[in-house]
């Protein structure tokens, strides 16, 4: 078996291998090839982005199941850890539906569950029905402006912000960089001093909207709600809002507005370790 970590100028060979993986020209990609096989197919990959500070993430590991057993995705996980930290990287997260290879993988390469919830979701044109209502309780919070006008210093300061609100490092090991997410209909919530007091995370997969992180400096719930309002005003898809479950806040949120128009598509895994 031999494993090797692909040249960033080659990621684009793999497009068709990662078809749903997000800038696949900035992943670190390391394959596992059978060199005992003619043609030395690649029976194993492992990708991983940038996220958030020293941390990165998981966004694809697979081992062809003839293969499974072996060692190859602990031994594509030992080499991610090399490369990562040679790098300055601290944490490595990933997220994943439930199945049981992966999580035993992971888990057998010391990573720990961070989060277990179930990912749901509901048609846009529901979710607008059920959130018109509150449209007069969050008007007197006007603060919502989307990610895209947002500039990188202030992003930063939106960051102190949460770092400093959250409790609990697991959590935001479970975050992508800012150019992940869609610039115009993600939100955040900004004082007219600059403070930041939440923002909504969402990136778009053909017509449905994926609600990655949801985070509210706010007990009332008006200001999680005028983030979401904001982003449906702003919103084109007309496919389903998909509620990301390793992000309890906007599950919460989902349940307490839906109700029983949600419906639940499966179960999510989140996991971390330290490099």
């Amino acid at each position: 078996m031999n494993i090797y970590v692909v040249d960033r100028e080659d990621n684009k060979y793999y497009k068709d291998v990662l078809p749903e993986e997000p800038g696949i020209e900035d992943l670190i990609i390391i394959v596992a090839t059978d060199n005992d096989a003619k043609d030395e197919p690649v029976v194993g990959i492992i990708s991983i982005s940038s996220g958030i500070g020293d941390t990165y993430r998981i966004e694809h590991l697979f081992v062809a199941e003839e293969y499974r057993n072996r060692g190859i995705g602990s031994s594509l996980v030992s080499s991610a850890r090399g490369v990562l930290k040679t790098m300055g990287g601290e944490a490595l997260s990933a997220s994943f539906y439930d199945e049981g290879y992966l999580k035993e993988c992971l888990s057998s390469a010391h990573f720990t569950v961070a989060e277990e919830n179930v990912i749901s979701a509901a048609p846009v044109e529901t979710v607008r029905e059920k959130m018109e209502r509150f449209r007069k309780k969050i008007s007197s919070f006007t603060g919502a402006t989307p990610l895209g006008t947002i500039s990188s210093a202030q992003w930063e300061k939106c960051l102190e912000d949460y770092f400093s609100d959250i409790s609990g490092d697991d959590v935001i090991t479970m975050l992508y960089d800012k150019d992940h997410y869609d610039g115009n209909i993600s939100m955040a919530a900004l004082d007219p001093d600059g403070k930041c007091r939440g923002f909504l995370l969402l990136f778009s997969i053909d017509d449905d909207v994926i609600i990655d992180y949801l985070w509210a400096n706010d007990d009332t719930g008006v200001i999680a709600m005028a983030l979401f309002i904001a982003a449906l005003d702003a919103l084109k898809n007309n496919g389903n809002v998909i509620f990301d479950a390793k992000n309890p806040a906007a599950e919460k949120l989902a349940k307490k507005i839906l109700k029983d128009d949600i419906m639940d598509l499966n179960r999510v895994i989140s996991m971390v370790s330290e490099l």
